[in-house]
């Protein structure tokens, strides 16, 4: 098993150099304050992996309000079952 992970690794290595390679033109990025020149395979991946920042933050808190929620249930259940017990 430990050798398809390090192949799959191996694999998405040589995907991104690849891709780094076909990619290899310069584009210019505007922003508020200037301007920049960078190859377009970093800026994808910059982009990529800010869409991806994103993606985990929003489920994040998403994840923890379901967290609270379940913790709180599980108090509701462990009170309900210990007032039966009691009668």
């Amino acid at each position: 098993m430990r050798f398809f992970s390090l192949l799959f690794y191996l694999l998405i290595i040589i995907i991104g150099i690849t891709f780094a390679c076909l990619n290899a033109k310069t584009v210019t990025l505007h922003y508020y304050f200037g301007a920049s020149e960078l190859p377009l395979s970093i800026v994808l991946v910059v982009v990529f992996a800010l869409g991806i920042c994103m993606g985990l933050l929003s489920g994040f808190s998403t994840n923890i309000k379901l967290r609270l929620e379940n913790r709180k249930l599980k108090k509701i259940i462990a009170t309900h079952t210990i007032n039966e017990q009691k009668v």
